[in-house]
């Protein structure tokens, strides 16, 4: 998963890059002036975080090492900086910060970039909930910071929205507590078998020394 979203935010800085760095009615200068100089930052020190953790994590799975690593902590610390940064990587966001019209800032078409946010952080907790091992007495932090994120970027970014974004935004609630419930399901049933398999463990070493004493 780690190395996914390395891989297409890359692909995504590349894609902006040929289209903003080629212009001639404003042609990329690096200025923090400039909207895109905070995007493209933002996106490449995302990059590059996602690229060491998928390092650290081949480390840890191919070698064994990097054990003292408490992982769990790792996957929600990682997560919830990609929330916070999430609204300074749409494009859409950061011309509004500067108080600038979107469609003047980017020379792509952004219909539909106000969904981005809503959408990438579905995919994002779905994922974590579905295919990450993380217990969910640490888990409820990962949506909760995603929920409190977007509430303060549709709040001081984007005050006014349209009935769509707005269902859009309920959609994505509900879906984080869905997520989080099948979650809980999941670990439920998970920790019954583990216990299942423990007590026939205990059970069979009593056998074992019972015969052992016969």
């Amino acid at each position: 998963l780690v190395l996914l979203t390395g891989i297409m935010l890359s692909f995504h800085l590349f894609a902006n890059y040929r289209r903003e760095g080629v212009r001639s009615d404003r042609p990329m200068n690096w200025e923090w002036q400039d909207p895109r100089t905070l995007w493209f930052t933002v996106v490449l020190f995302n990059i590059m975080l996602q690229s060491m953790l998928a390092v650290a994590t081949c480390i840890r799975y191919w070698f064994g090492l990097l054990t003292c690593w408490s992982w769990e902590t790792v996957a929600v610390a990682s997560m919830s900086w990609c929330f916070f940064s999430t609204p300074l990587m749409s494009a859409w966001h950061v011309a509004s910060i500067y108080g600038e019209d979107p469609a003047e800032v980017w020379l792509h078409d952004l219909d539909g970039a106000q969904m981005n946010d809503v959408v990438i952080k579905i995919v994002v907790v779905s994922a974590v909930c579905l295919y990450i091992p993380v217990r969910t007495c640490v888990l409820w932090i990962v949506p909760t910071l995603a929920s409190i994120s977007h509430i303060c970027a549709s709040a001081y970014i984007q005050p006014h929205q349209s009935s769509l974004h707005l269902q859009a935004q309920c959609f994505m609630f509900f879906v984080f507590i869905f997520s989080v419930h099948g979650a809980m399901r999941n670990e439920k049933h998970v920790r019954e078998r583990w216990l299942a398999i423990k007590r026939a463990d205990q059970q069979e070493s009593v056998a074992g020394a019972f015969r052992t004493v016969a």
